[in-house]
């Protein structure tokens, strides 16, 4: 009974989620009742891995971890609650008793141990019953499960967001910016003036470029410091891009609805440029 959910994003350890029970109408399997609402997912692991991690970064907001097994009463049993920041929450219910290590208050991040699977609460099984509230309502979690959807809006920058922006640009000056246009200069792919205002004809030298893991340089360290500069990347300077360089590259390309592929190409230079 069920079947494979193939999560792009995960909330076992194991990333091997198999859906017992999906969100919306059912039949309650304590009381038998139906038309029953189910507002979440029931999860269990194909391989055995009982340990459920965090769905994305977050704080702990509550926890509970006194109840010993299952209950007829509508409870969750032992659970977490994360908050993730501009009105979203997961929530993580039905947990073993005694087996949560993390604490109210505490910072978690993304695939973080949280606890282990259990019985408790309104449960007839060992499984995770996992929840995305979004502005005080409970949404289906399976599309932010295969990641078809993320639980934060893509950020804009001057109205802009996704693979093919319409550029505007500020007007502030920035160092960076005008260290990136001295560079182009020396490759000869820019001819303009070295402001630190970034335009058109500094994007279309920044785009005869392309930045990824292992293509190191003067171009990967610019990279680097800008990705630093953005709040980002806080690894070396170094023109070396390794793994610590790609997530920062992926992170940004996330942030602003772009492929995350973790390579600076094409139009991921304007979010580079262009971010104040």
């Amino acid at each position: 009974m069920g079947y494979a959910l193939n999560a792009a994003c995960h909330v076992l350890q194991g990333a091997d989620e198999w859906v017992t029970s999906d969100y919306g109408a059912r039949t309650d399997p304590v009381t038998g009742k139906t038309g029953a609402f189910h507002h979440g997912i029931d999860l269990i692991s194909r391989g055995g891995n009982r340990t459920v991690v965090a769905f994305a970064d977050g704080t702990v907001t509550a926890t509970r971890n006194r109840y010993s097994g299952p209950t007829t009463d509508g409870s969750a049993g032992n659970y977490i609650r994360l908050d993730h920041g501009g009105g979203v929450y997961t929530l993580y219910k039905h947990l073993k008793q005694d087996s949560l290590l993390v604490k109210t208050g505490a910072a978690v991040k993304k695939g973080q141990p949280l606890a282990t699977m259990g019985n408790t609460g309104h449960a007839t099984g060992v499984h995770l019953h996992f929840d995305v509230e979004k502005d005080g309502v409970r949404v289906d979690p399976t599309p932010y499960l295969k990641g078809e959807r993320p639980l934060h809006a893509a950020k804009t920058l001057f109205g802009n967001s996704g693979d093919e922006p319409t550029p505007t640009w500020g007007d502030k000056p920035h160092a960076d910016i005008a260290a990136l246009q001295t560079l182009l200069r020396s490759l000869g792919d820019y001819g303009g003036p070295v402001d630190g205002v970034a335009g058109k004809y500094t994007l279309r030298g920044a785009k005869r470029h392309a930045v990824k893991k292992y293509a190191d340089g003067d171009m990967a360290r610019w990279v680097q410091q800008r990705l630093k500069t953005l709040g980002y990347y806080n690894g070396l300077v170094d023109g070396e891009p390794r793994s610590l360089t790609e997530k920062a590259i992926v992170a940004l390309e996330r942030d602003y609805g772009l492929t995350a592929d973790g390579c600076v190409a094409d139009n991921d230079w304007y979010y580079l440029l262009a971010v104040e």
